[in-house]
């Protein structure tokens, strides 16, 4: 089951970012740059919209895939380094206190939820 919304979610930390993210990090221009929330359009109808516990949104989970290929990681290496790297911690939106679900949940969302090729030829509309 998919949030329908996004929580508004307030630290007292978030301006860490501003101070340890500068603004020539590739990550963060990255992220300035662009939109993922696409990938939760894209597979909303691979999620039950009523049942279920709450899933981890799509969009972490393909940024997490996203980080792991751009620094060549391996699923453990990619929450290591999402769990201590500021910077990752703010191109995945979370806060500084946050904490990553379980590095297996990466295996588990690319294994059902993306290993369709008509998910990853489709287009966002």
């Amino acid at each position: 089951m998919l949030y329908k919304y996004k929580q508004l979610k307030i630290s007292e930390y978030s301006s860490l970012y501003d101070i340890v993210v500068t603004p020539d990090n590739l990550l963060r221009k990255i992220k300035d740059e662009i939109d993922f929330s696409f990938v939760n359009i894209l597979l909303a109808k691979s999620y039950c919209e009523e049942f279920g516990r709450p899933a981890k949104e799509p969009e972490l989970m393909f940024k997490l895939m996203f980080l792991k290929r751009l620094y060549d990681l391996s699923n453990r290496e990619v929450f290591q380094r999402g769990t201590s790297d500021m910077a990752f911690k703010y191109f995945l939106d979370l806060e500084p206190e946050d904490k990553l679900p379980h590095h297996s949940l990466l295996t588990k969302f690319k294994n059902t939820r993306i290993n369709s090729e008509e998910i990853l030829n489709e287009k966002y509309k």
